[in-house]
């Protein structure tokens, strides 16, 4: 059975981790793949996997984006589109996946499956943490959104729902309507594995920092206050590594370093492993109550360059804590504090880089994801 891997989403970099990732996943599962992205997002999964494997074709798709509310909503528009165009021509000895949610076409993909009766798998991200906090989207956004907590909404036989973990699964009863819950499928997500080719250097100062986009909902508070607490120790340095979107002078205050330029524009991934790979240890100040239903591909990226992570528990980190050892949680932020106070990371105990990145690797999701599609006759 063929694959059409559709990411009709995709600009750049964006999501390129996961994109790659998942491509060469389905790669290990399907003997025969049908790629359609953008350009600009293959020659980004490119630099991460190289050549493409022998049984992946690509096919390019277009999509009108921009900068602003116009271009946001050219993007929206075209993708949904593109997700339309490709349910109504599919055939019926494919599967069609979609690796990111539109949630303007749902509704209509929906209808388009239940009336030719194909089968079609859509990948879930962080559109369900908006379900859970009531956060408003746009108007056709939030009527597809809504969907998942309508009981009278008819979900097709052939349509499935895709979220990225077991504890993200484990969670869904919280926010979808019983009668949709066996429409929902898990795989975790995965990375590929890079061999490093250095360590950090050990100049008696001890790096930390936390990567992603610094926005006020993804820990901007708890980041802060870690800066302030560190300022008046000398052997710590700490780091925000990403795209800044808050005001760049609030980092300053507190003694957090950023990458020069990051407050105008997204860090290339070079750039952004040169500094994560200069690190001692990353940390995850991720509210406790966030990531019930997101997995963090910031996470992956830490793992990938074999760092000590620290972060706060949450649903998804407790999940990842419990398959293996990556470094240590905290129940608050005072505790991961007065842990740094007191050099705690010097008795962590050692950790397993490469058990860990085999574990989580795109061949070994492939393993377990393989018999739940042949269960659900995906394969």
């Amino acid at each position: 059975m063929k694959l059409i891997y559709a990411d009709t989403f995709s600009v750049g970099a964006f999501h390129e981790t996961f994109n790659a990732s998942s491509l060469l996943m389905f790669a290990e599962i399907y003997p025969q793949i049908i790629y359609r992205a953008t350009q600009s997002s293959k020659q980004s999964v490119e630099k991460l996997v190289g050549d493409l494997p022998p049984n992946v074709t690509y096919k390019p798709i277009f999509l009108l984006a921009g900068l602003g509310h116009w271009g946001n909503f050219l993007r929206y528009l075209s993708s949904a589109i593109w997700n339309i165009f490709l349910a109504l021509f599919q055939k019926h000895d494919e599967i069609l996946y979609f690796n990111y949610n539109s949630l303007w076409a749902t509704r209509i993909v929906n209808a388009i499956v239940k009336i030719r009766k194909t089968k079609v798998v859509i990948t879930c991200h962080g559109e369900l943490e908006y379900l859970q906090n009531n956060i408003k989207l746009n108007a056709p956004a939030q009527a597809g959104l809504n969907l998942f907590a309508n009981c009278r909404w008819d979900i097709a036989d052939g349509l499935y729902f895709c979220v990225l973990g077991k504890s993200i699964l484990t969670n869904i009863p919280q926010i979808v309507e019983k009668r949709h819950l066996d429409k929902f499928i898990s795989y975790e997500h995965s990375f590929i594995p890079h061999q490093l080719e250095g360590k950090a250097k050990k100049d008696g100062k001890f790096r930390i920092g936390t990567v992603g986009t610094i926005r006020e909902y993804k820990g901007l508070d708890q980041l802060l206050s870690i800066g302030n607490a560190l300022k008046g120790n000398p052997n710590i340095l700490f780091y925000a590594l990403g795209r800044v979107t808050c005001d760049p002078d609030l980092l300053s205050q507190a003694n957090v370093q950023f990458i020069p330029g990051s407050e105008k524009d997204y860090v290339s991934k070079e750039v952004l492993n040169q500094y994560i790979d200069s690190m001692d240890s990353l940390i995850f100040t991720y509210p406790t109550d966030k990531y019930k239903f997101t997995a963090s591909g910031a996470l992956f990226d830490a793992i990938d360059r074999e760092k000590i992570i620290l972060s706060l528990h949450n649903d998804y980190f407790d999940g990842i804590y419990e398959r293996i050892n990556i470094g240590k949680q905290f129940s608050s932020l005072t505790e991961l504090i007065d842990f740094l106070h007191g050099n705690g990371w010097e008795e962590l105990a050692d950790i397993d880089f490469k058990h860990n990145k085999l574990e989580l690797s795109y061949k070994s999701v492939a393993q377990t994801l393989n018999m739940e599609l042949k269960q659900l006759k995906l394969l």
